[in-house]
């Protein structure tokens, strides 16, 4: 994690690169990085990002769980996104894509360990994704069922190109955490 008050160009081509995303609005991206310590004045900070991508998350995790287990309870489907949409989950997303090198905090933060800190990086997790949804459009943030089971579809093809974007990242998740063919 970094004090910087914004990402490099190359910094932001390198995490654009490996999330699958090239943001129109630049800004949003730093902003979806940067911790309330970092106090920066300019763009804010992660907080308000962080409120809708927990949402977008859950809406694409609920849509996708809902026509992956046709025969499931809302019991059970509940217990599922509730599983998949967790910190411990979206923690593992981004040590997996290793957002933990782009974020910016400040001083004080630096200073954590533990839980603490596995709640920014997850909370990182879900600013990026409402980033990438208000870059780009739900379409863009979302992930499919086609994505992960139908081999041999042409959406799953394009998909398995692109390992390294976030919708890949969760649905290797997705796939480890509720049993979902690969």
């Amino acid at each position: 994690m970094s004090k910087s008050q914004t990402l490099s160009a190359a910094d932001r081509t390198r995490l654009e690169a490996l999330i699958g995303h090239e943001f129109a609005e630049k800004e949003r991206l730093d902003r979806a990085l940067t911790h309330a310590s970092a106090r920066t004045q300019k763009g804010g900070n992660y907080e308000r990002l962080e409120f809708l991508g927990d949402r977008v998350l859950g809406l694409c995790v609920a849509e996708l769980l809902f026509r992956t287990f046709g025969t499931a309870t809302e019991g059970e489907l509940s217990v599922r996104l509730n599983q998949l949409v967790s910190a411990d989950t979206c923690a593992e997303v981004a040590d997996e894509l290793g957002l933990h090198l782009f974020i910016r905090t400040g001083a004080d933060v630096k200073k954590l360990t533990g839980k603490r800190m596995m709640n920014v990086r997850a909370d990182v997790v879900e600013s990026l994704i409402a980033a990438i949804y208000l870059d780009g459009g739900l379409e863009v943030a979302a992930f499919h069922p086609e994505v992960l089971g139908k081999a041999g579809s042409a959406r799953r093809r394009r998909a398995a190109r692109r390992e390294d974007r976030i919708a890949g990242v969760v649905a290797r998740q997705i796939r480890h955490h509720a049993d979902l063919p690969g």
